[in-house]
């Protein structure tokens, strides 16, 4: 119905993220990462979406999971002006980011 390939590697839900990945790309014109399993497909195709949307920087190294932590650490970021966390995973700037938020509405220290 949307013109991308059936996966014909992977599980059913692996299959499943496969095609959202492809089919949300194709719609936003944004690439899909290449390599690990759909679900990292799937992820990454949201960062790259997520990143164009919010006009913050799409990242060029990590899985789908990591950029879409670390889009999603940008984001958050942006909007509540804190600093992004460097080094580490995109996962650990994801966190980074949601503790200096709570941090900064509840009026406490940051570590």
């Amino acid at each position: 119905e949307k013109g991308v390939a059936e996966p014909t590697t992977g599980t059913g839900t692996g299959k499943w993220h496969r095609v959202l990945a492809e089919v949300l790309a194709k719609e936003n014109v944004v690439d899909v990462p290449t390599g690990g399993t759909g679900t990292d497909a799937w992820r990454g195709v949201l960062a790259a979406v997520l990143a164009k949307e919010k006009g913050v920087a799409e990242p060029t190294t990590g899985t789908g999971t990591g950029k879409w932590h670390r889009v999603l650490a940008e984001v958050l970021a942006k909007e509540n002006v804190v600093d992004v966390p460097t080094g580490g995973t995109g996962t650990d700037a994801w966190r980074g980011v949601l503790a200096a938020v709570l941090a900064k509405e509840k009026g406490v220290a940051e570590p």
